[in-house]
């Protein structure tokens, strides 16, 4: 489970605020299962997601939000800017994982 930890987190927070909105809008949420696709590959110790999607943050309290960056879209845009986000990821990564 600890492997999937940010997965359970981020569908744990989507349950809850569809539960407690009756007027939930499943189809303006349809991006929320691509999404949560994404956050298998955190399986694996060695990766790490960046993206500028701000619905990731749903994730910072699991024990693997320290490998999602939700960065500015401009930045990322931007290939100094993301060049340099990509390489203060990679250095400060945990070197066992």
């Amino acid at each position: 489970m600890n492997n999937l930890n940010a997965l359970y987190v981020f569908e744990n927070q989507r349950m809850k605020v569809a539960a407690r909105s009756r007027d939930y809008n499943v189809d303006k949420h349809s991006n929320d299962v691509y999404d949560a696709e994404l956050l298998i590959y955190l399986a694996d110790p060695t990766l790490h997601l960046l993206t500028s999607d701000k619905g990731f943050r749903r994730v910072e309290n699991s024990s693997q939000a320290g490998r999602v960056h939700v960065a500015d879209a401009d930045c990322l845009m931007n290939a100094q800017c993301a060049t340099d986000l990509i390489r203060q990821i990679v250095q400060t990564a945990d070197p066992e994982a």
